[in-house]
């Protein structure tokens, strides 16, 4: 609430209070400038974009809200297992130790330049399209009073070209190899049916019996990664891995 006094110099002293945030004060020669700022900063006030103070900012850690993201948000999606590992990652960065009164988009911005180095930049543009998303949630459903979304201006890396890589002669063959030589013996089949159907591991894992027609030979993906159903045709080298797994099929639901 806005409270303006007379000072004994004469002037309009404002100043605006609201709880969890910063005092703000202004000092005008005309009680109509003060009234009118004192408006325009209630507002401003009512939008949460007052000033957090420092000290409400030094009681939460990034790892904090690291951690709340992926045990409340992250375990929801179909992606969790994927992003626990991102996540995990990032609580076991210097950064994470931060408290949200230290966080700022450079830190970020040199994180980013500096992992630029070590990976690709897909695996940096993952990491920190998570951590974006985690501060718009503190802000919006956890009611965590950031001033700002550090990762709001920080340019988006650029998406890479189509994978152009294929198998080179004799690679397949030690991929084979070292195969045989664990002792999952699931390890092999779903290698060969991987090169057949150029499917994702997420998508060979999850295939159930009733998803595969043998007579159409095709595959039936309920939900893809882009979250709709897709039909993928098995080629004469899928069906024999299949037919090979049914002989083992016993009463698994399951293919691999």
């Amino acid at each position: 609430m806005a409270a303006i006094r007379k000072t004994a110099s004469g002037k309009y002293e404002v100043q605006i209070r609201r709880k969890g945030l910063a005092p703000v004060c202004r000092t005008f020669h005309l009680r109509a400038d003060a009234a009118e700022w004192a408006r325009h900063m209630e507002v401003k006030a009512d939008r949460g974009e007052l000033p957090t103070p420092t000290k409400v900012l030094d009681q939460c850690k990034l790892k904090d809200l690291i951690e709340r993201y992926r045990d409340e948000i992250s375990v929801k999606k179909k992606s969790h297992d994927s992003e626990k590992y991102l996540l995990n990652a990032l609580i076991r960065q210097p950064f994470s130790n931060l408290t949200l009164a230290q966080i700022t988009s450079s830190k970020f911005s040199e994180y980013r330049d500096r992992r630029l180095k070590e990976v690709k930049p897909g695996t940096i543009k993952r990491e920190l399209v998570l951590l974006k998303h985690m501060f718009s949630i503190a802000e919006r459903d956890w009611n965590i009073p950031i001033r700002e979304n550090p990762l709001k201006k920080l340019p988006i890396i650029k998406h890479q070209a189509g994978r152009s890589r294929r198998l080179e002669e004799g690679e397949f063959e030690k991929i084979v190899e070292a195969a045989q030589k664990t002792q999952n013996p699931l390890v092999l089949p779903m290698i060969r049916f991987a090169v057949a159907t150029a499917m994702r591991r997420g998508e060979i894992v999850r295939i159930l019996w009733a998803d595969i027609d043998f007579t159409a030979k095709v595959l039936h993906i309920p939900l893809a990664k882009n979250g709709h159903a897709r039909i993928i045709p098995l080629s004469s080298q899928a069906i024999a891995v299949l037919r090979e797994l049914e002989t083992r099929r016993g009463q698994c639901e399951r293919v691999p």
